[in-house]
């Protein structure tokens, strides 16, 4: 009972960490298209505007 217990925790909070990586994996992405904007002059909300926003949303799509 208490390995089970267990490995439902652990399978969990694999599931919180793999699902907080998407995340960050999206902010990521997003930072370096603001940077490289930035880098190039370019306006960075013209940049951005193509951008996958649903992946910010919440239960948004994933990668």
């Amino acid at each position: 009972m208490t390995r089970r217990a267990e490995n439902r925790t652990r399978d969990k909070a694999i599931r919180t960490v793999r699902k907080m990586q998407r995340h960050l994996h999206a902010l990521t992405d997003s930072c370096r298209v603001l940077i490289d904007a930035h880098a190039k002059g370019i306006d960075s909300l013209a940049r951005i505007g193509p951008f996958d926003w649903e992946r910010f949303e919440p239960g948004g799509k994933t990668p």
